[in-house]
């Protein structure tokens, strides 16, 4: 394997495609603490599938 840099000129247009389907999600619930704060993450089903598609630049501009 080679990791190489990546010219930013040359892969500025270019798109990660992200695909991906799940049966569950997680739930956040942040609760307020004497301390600070807590962040929970439940997973839970969902009942339909879930199912993402989108595509996301290499690049930020």
């Amino acid at each position: 394997m080679k990791i190489v840099e990546l010219e930013k000129e040359e892969w500025k247009d270019f798109k990660l495609h992200f695909r991906w389907s799940s049966s569950r999600f997680y739930k956040v619930d942040v609760k307020n603490t004497e301390d600070g704060w807590v962040i929970e993450l439940k997973r839970q089903s969902s009942e339909e599938e879930i199912m993402k598609d989108y595509r996301e630049p290499v690049w930020e501009r």
